[in-house]
């Protein structure tokens, strides 16, 4: 199982057995299948296999209530006959799973501020589509903070090292800083310097938690723009200067293109965060 984040969890999907009150309760086995209504089949593989899905349910015909984090193992489309008007599914996994004893009240989570009238539900719906908010991200750390207690041992065995890591960094240091090593020289086909991709993963999170996931140099957001939780990050210190211990005020949040900027030579030299900044500030580009 590879490391999800809060960033992943994008869709969520209604699962109410109007029969039994229950639905996905009683497994038995962290794997089954997923079931989509006969009407919605094509819409079954929309959500990839890095994508968790939120399902809620009523639970016994009461009150909406999350009760999983799910995770599409492949993309084919299961097909299970005798199951009237739900003939097809997919196969997921879970990785967190309240029972009904600890299930999540709807209302008393931050998705409650949501639009859900007259939506399909059936579609594994993306988030970003109910809200119609650049702040989605807010919404994922709040699912993602109230299923934590709930998390597959798996799942926990696989996150707990980078989670516990990742505290102890934020609490050794008093500016917060993330501090790892990075450029040491690895053969490939030829040397090359090698970055550390989970110190930026770590970084990355840690502005999604501060609500701070936009262009350091512009102020540009995917959030806003495209409705995605998307940036780029950029090394203050250049790679080819060798070995060395990074932290995180080294790892700068850009947009593409001004990361693009960053790497490119303006008048014979490259741009700091902090020219590419006072350049556009100057041109009267910066959106913030």
């Amino acid at each position: 199982m590879e490391i999800f984040t809060p960033l992943d969890i994008t869709r969520i999907k209604s699962v109410t057995d109007n029969v039994l009150g229950r639905a996905y309760i009683d497994l038995g086995s962290d794997i089954f299948v997923l079931h989509w209504p006969d009407s919605k089949r094509g819409n079954i593989l929309n959500a990839s296999t890095t994508e968790i899905i939120v399902l809620y349910q009523k639970l016994n015909f009461d009150r909406k209530m999350l009760t999983h984090l799910v995770v599409p193992i492949d993309n084919v489309e299961t097909p299970e006959r005798g199951q009237n008007n739900y003939r097809y599914g997919r196969q997921v996994k879970v990785i967190a799973a309240t029972g009904v004893e600890n299930a999540i009240e709807f209302s008393s989570t931050s998705l409650s501020e949501l639009n859900f009238r007259n939506r399909a539900w059936g579609t594994a719906e993306l988030l970003t589509r109910i809200s119609n908010s650049a702040d989605v991200s807010r919404f994922q750390v709040d699912i993602w903070n109230r299923f934590s207690p709930f998390f597959t041992e798996e799942f926990k065995s696989v996150e707990s090292e980078f989670l516990v890591q990742m505290q102890q960094e934020q609490n050794q240091y008093d500016d917060d800083n993330i501090y790892g090593e990075e450029g040491s020289l690895k053969i490939v086909t030829h040397k090359i310097r090698e970055r550390n991709s989970r110190l930026v993963q770590k970084r990355k999170q840690q502005a999604l938690l501060n609500h701070k996931l936009e262009c350091e140099a512009c102020g540009f957001s995917f959030i806003d723009t495209y409705g995605q939780q998307y940036i780029e990050c950029h090394h203050d210190k250049p790679i080819s200067e060798g070995f060395r211990v990074t932290d995180s005020s080294d790892l700068r949040l850009v947009c593409s293109n001004c990361h693009r900027m960053l790497h490119r030579r303006i008048n014979g030299e490259y741009l700091t965060i902090e020219g590419l900044k006072t350049l556009l500030e100057r041109q009267g580009k910066r959106s913030k």
